[in-house]
C-alpha cells in the first residue's frame, strides 16, 4: 500500500472502525507506535450516544473541547452551536473521561507488572476492551495479543469489557438522577493554578 489515496482511505476506515466496529483491513500489530496511540484515543472515545459502540461517547468528548476553548477564552459559559450548556453536563463529561482514563491506565499497569509485552499493545488492548471495539494488536498468528496472557490476564480483560460496557450506563444513570439542593454554600476559594 504506497499509493497516497489507498493510505487516505485505510485512514478514514480505521478512524471509523476504531470507535465503533473493530473492523479492519490492515495488520493493526504491524502499525508505528504513534498510530496504535492514536487509536487508543479513538477507541476511548468511542461511537455516538444511541450506538452499541462503547467510550466515552463523541458527544462527551465534544463537550470537553468546548469547556477547555471556553476556557480559553475566558468565558464562563460553555457553548456549542449557539447553546449553553449547563455546568452539571460539563462536570459530568470530565467526571466520565477522568473515569475512563483511570480505568485504562490502572488495568495497562496491572497487565503490564503481570504479562511480558510491550507496553503500548497492552494499553492498546485494555483500550479496545474497555470501549467494547474488539481490535488487537494480535500474537503474530491468528490469535489476539490477550490469547497470549495468564489466565489472571485473561480475567482483567473480561472485567474490562464488562466496565467498559457497564461504565457509561451506569454514569448515564447516575446524569439523569435529581440531585437535592443544599441550603447552604461555603465560601468561595481562590486557588492558584499553573
Amino acid at each position: 500500500m504506497n499509493r497516497l489515496g489507498d493510505q487516505v482511505l485505510v485512514a478514514y476506515f480505521h478512524s471509523i472502525s476504531a470507535r465503533t466496529a473493530g473492523f479492519t483491513t490492515i495488520d493493526i500489530g504491524a502499525v508505528a507506535t504513534p498510530t496504535l496511540y492514536f487509536l487508543i484515543l479513538l477507541m476511548i472515545i468511542g461511537a455516538s450516544p444511541g450506538s452499541t459502540g462503547g467510550g466515552i461517547k463523541t458527544t462527551t468528548f465534544g463537550i470537553i473541547c468546548a469547556a477547555i476553548w471556553a476556557t480559553l477564552k475566558g468565558r464562563a459559559d460553555v457553548m456549542m452551536f449557539h447553546r449553553r450548556i449547563p455546568q452539571e453536563i460539563v462536570h459530568k463529561a470530565f467526571v466520565l473521561s477522568a473515569l475512563a482514563f483511570g480505568l485504562v491506565t490502572g488495568f495497562t499497569m496491572m497487565l503490564s507488572s503481570l504479562e511480558s509485552q510491550n507496553f503500548i499493545r497492552i494499553m492498546f488492548e485494555v483500550a479496545s476492551a474497555a470501549g467494547t471495539v474488539g481490535l488487537s494488536t494480535g500474537d503474530g498468528g491468528v490469535r489476539s495479543l490477550s490469547a497470549l496472557f495468564s489466565d489472571f490476564g485473561k480475567f482483567i480483560i473480561i472485567i474490562t469489557m464488562f466496565l467498559g460496557r457497564l461504565g457509561p450506563l451506569a454514569v448515564g444513570l447516575f446524569a439523569v438522577r435529581t440531585y437535592e439542593e443544599l441550603r447552604y454554600r461555603y465560601a468561595e476559594a481562590r486557588v492558584v493554578l499553573g
